[in-house]
């Protein structure tokens, strides 16, 4: 990328973009790689790449996780019935929109902030694109879901903060919306310390401004719709957690968040969770509403552009009054805001040491982990929970149960996970076993 120009052939593209350009969308399928999609895999400009597991399907089409000939993991995406040049402008934007955030925080500390695109190709007998990108963990949405409130109350904010430094780069840079911000439209995967970087995915309603170039994907927003806001995504994103996250976060998290969706409409304060009013009708009534509630000039949101979420984050990670510095009188002690410091399901970090919070009836016990799909606790060691914790890419010791330490009177009883007295009948009979098996 020379500023102004993108030469988009490396990625199978053979045209080049120029950030001077008004009307950039002449680009037809004989400018894509020639594609030879066969039974198990695809081979795009000579290059097989082999289908492993099926990630995930929708309506255009389904993806992959295959192996490059490298031995490179890679997420290979099938977009069908791509017959008419009108099928080809919705994909090519989406594709056009992800390079372009790629390319310009690839230099960035942990960019780039989108997976990175390798390959696009297109087979002429199928009628079908093929997209091969960087592979990544797995979406936010379903980690939230299997892990407990205590651990989101880590995790939430860190990824809120990442996503608001990413965003706030992306504004500057391009003028970049999402326009459909939701846990399930941001992924994670790990760097070098295994700490968690959380990217961007799904770009089909996004729009951005190189230059005089501006692309706008999807059509359901319409053309003349005004692509840029500042608060917009975040704000949908934080209203999505409220909605429909809220049993998978702590009531002081929900609290906070609540706090930042505050919004003053021609001069009147207003909590968006409330019925906040434009014009005499209340227009915020579901998180896909939630577009046109924040796209309203008369709308404004008081916390929720990147960089004031970037600050208010950082004041309830270290549990600072969300108006000022002062220092609340803690509930629970949360650990410092790294997302690889997770305790036990049911613990969290205090003074170093795993503890438990206080009690919360939305978590699982020691030794059990939510399966997102059932929404039932499992037992880490068998055979459903091992799988719940394999498809989130989490190190089942993580979080396994940490033993109690007893006082120095007492002894754990292995059964109920309760200190007893030493000298009592339960304590002496488990001492007995200790000392029966030990010596055995």
């Amino acid at each position: 990328m020379s500023g102004k120009t993108l030469d988009l052939t490396p990625y199978g593209i053979r045209a080049v973009l120029d950030s001077r350009m008004k009307d950039w969308e002449t680009i037809g399928v004989e400018k894509l790689t020639p594609t030879k999609a066969a039974f198990g895999g695809v081979t795009i400009d000579g290059v097989r790449y082999t289908f492993e597991k099926k990630l995930g399907s929708g309506t255009f089409g389904t993806t992959y996780k295959s192996t490059a000939p490298d031995g490179t993991i890679v997420a290979v995406k099938w977009v069908k019935n791509v017959t008419s040049f009108l099928d080809l402008q919705m994909v090519l934007r989406e594709v056009i929109i992800q390079i372009l955030l790629a390319e310009v925080s690839r230099h960035e500390t942990n960019g780039p902030f989108v997976p990175e695109i390798y390959k696009v190709g297109y087979d002429f007998t199928l009628h079908t694109a093929f997209i091969v990108t960087e592979m990544m963990d797995n979406t936010v949405h379903n980690l939230m879901d299997v892990l407990s409130p205590s651990t989101n109350n880590i995790i939430v904010p860190d990824m809120l903060s990442q996503i608001a430094d990413g965003l706030a780069f992306f504004q500057k840079h391009l003028k970049f919306n999402h326009r459909d911000l939701k846990p399930d439209n941001i992924m994670f995967t790990r760097n070098a310390s295994n700490k968690r970087i959380y990217k961007l995915i799904d770009f089909g309603f996004s729009c951005l401004k190189w230059g005089d170039l501006e692309i706008k994907a999807g059509l359901y927003y319409s053309q003349r719709n005004e692509c840029f806001r500042k608060e917009r995504d975040l704000a949908q994103l934080v209203y999505y957690i409220l909605n429909y996250k809220y049993d998978y976060i702590s009531v002081d998290l929900y609290n906070w968040l609540e706090k930042m969706l505050a919004v003053k409409i021609n001069n009147r304060k207003c909590t968006a969770m409330g019925y906040c009013m434009v014009h005499g009708d209340r227009h915020l009534y579901s998180w896909q509403d939630s577009y046109r509630f924040y796209d309203n000039k008369a709308v404004k949101s008081r916390y929720m552009g990147p960089d004031a979420v970037v600050s208010k984050v950082k004041l309830f990670q270290e549990r600072k009054d969300f108006h000022a510095n002062k220092v609340l009188k803690p509930k629970v002690v949360l650990a410092a805001a790294d997302p690889t410091a997770i305790c036990a399901i049911g613990r969290v970090a205090e003074g170093g040491v795993c503890a438990l919070p206080v009690a919360n009836p939305v978590e699982c016990p020691p030794g059990y982990i939510r399966n997102p799909k059932t929404r039932r606790c499992v037992k880490l060691t068998g055979a459903a929970g091992k799988r719940v914790a394999a498809a989130l890419h989490i190190d089942a010791a993580l979080l396994e149960p940490i033993p109690k330490i007893c006082p120095a009177d007492k002894i754990l009883n292995p059964i109920t996970n309760r200190c007893v007295k030493r000298d009592g009948a339960a304590g002496k009979k488990i001492a007995g076993k200790k000392t029966r098996k030990n010596r055995s």
